[in-house]
């Protein structure tokens, strides 16, 4: 269980996740500030951005 948690800890800190975090940070602080978009529209909008990444990846983009 232990090495499972550390791998997970690896996979995050990798520098492609890592960028995905802040593209997707910077693009909900974008989405954010515009009046009548929700973080929902904003999560619907970059879900095309993600078919042809990774799944860490992904999720990182999505979740940042």
């Amino acid at each position: 269980m232990l090495e499972q948690l550390l791998s997970g800890l690896l996979m995050a800190l990798q520098p492609a996740t890592l960028i995905a975090i802040l593209v997707g940070s910077i693009a909900g602080t974008i989405v954010g500030a515009l009046p009548g978009l929700s973080s929902t529209l904003g999560v619907a909008l970059l879900i095309p951005f993600t078919f042809g990444l990774p799944a860490h990846v992904a999720f990182g983009l999505l979740g940042g």
